[in-house]
């Protein structure tokens, strides 16, 4: 009978922890105040609905910038980036640096 040694494999990249820093504002919107509700989605890798959920939720702090007058069902929101910082921070799981 042959005994086959044990498969080595290398980790799967996606299963990685992925580093707080490539996710940071300052890393990714460098002299920005503000962010598209579009930009969060993309740097969480989210929709953008879980994004505007999160700001209904208030576990992301958003702006509404649509006018008091403005009557279309479409929603303006702008998330100030000290917001997006916060969630990211508060959002973490597993040890803290």
């Amino acid at each position: 009978m042959k005994l086959m040694s044990p498969r080595k494999t290398r980790p799967d990249p996606a299963q990685e922890e992925l580093p707080l820093n490539s996710i940071l504002p300052h890393v990714l919107f460098p002299g920005r105040t503000t962010l598209r509700v579009a930009e969060v989605a993309d740097a969480l890798n989210c929709t953008i609905r879980h994004v505007i959920d999160l700001c209904q939720e208030g576990l992301i702090a958003g702006i509404d910038i649509k006018g008091a007058g403005n009557k279309s069902p479409r929603q303006s929101i702008r998330i100030p980036v000290s917001a997006y910082d916060a969630y990211v921070r508060a959002s973490r799981i597993g040890p803290k640096d």
